[in-house]
């Protein structure tokens, strides 16, 4: 089989041609499966989420919305992720006023060193993103602006008037570490 780039596959979809979009989901079904079935899904809730997922990234393509800043993978990861985690809450019943935060494997995995059940860790990261907010500061918007929006490091260098991308991204990675100590302070 003949690999294709991802920014040919997002090149073909932009010109309307959907045969790619089962390119998309053969490349990218069984890791993001996995990674659901690795975090408590069952194999039908994972396979709906991904098709959702699919759903959500060709929408965004049609629509112009769309600009590839990581892997295809990673983006229908985050979807993915982003997706279960609503699942999860609603199963709960727990009201989080960050329900849309999208917990970005960077985020997760800065946590995954702590030995904790995943839905408990992620519950403390949700309530510690309420505390970040209240608090005040950039933190929580730099955060929101990268997790959850996808805004590249230039945009978000512009949007809170940092001199340069480097300099917002050393302010982002300083704001998930204030977040981690204050999960595990």
């Amino acid at each position: 089989m003949i690999s294709i780039s991802d920014e040919d596959l997002i090149a073909h979809l932009k010109l309307g041609n959907e045969r790619y979009l089962t390119k998309v989901f053969d490349k990218c079904k069984g890791k993001a499966i996995g990674f659901l079935m690795q975090n408590g899904a069952d194999y039908d809730t994972a396979e709906d989420i991904f098709q959702d997922a699919i759903i959500v990234f060709y929408e965004k393509i049609r629509k112009g919305e769309f600009e590839l800043k990581s892997a295809i993978q990673t983006y229908l990861n985050s979807v993915c992720r982003f997706k279960w985690l609503n699942i999860i809450r609603d199963e709960r019943k727990v009201l989080i006023t960050t329900t849309d935060f999208n917990f970005d494997e960077t985020v997760i995995d800065d946590f995954e060193e702590f030995e904790e059940d995943k839905e408990e860790r992620i519950s403390r990261i949700e309530k510690e993103l309420i505390n970040l907010k209240n608090k005040g500061g950039k933190c929580y918007e730099i955060l929101y602006a990268y997790f959850y929006e996808g805004k590249n490091m230039e945009l978000i260098a512009e949007k809170f008037e940092y001199t340069n991308a480097d300099n917002a991204k050393s302010q982002k990675a300083k704001c998930q570490k204030q977040l981690k100590e204050m999960v595990h302070g």
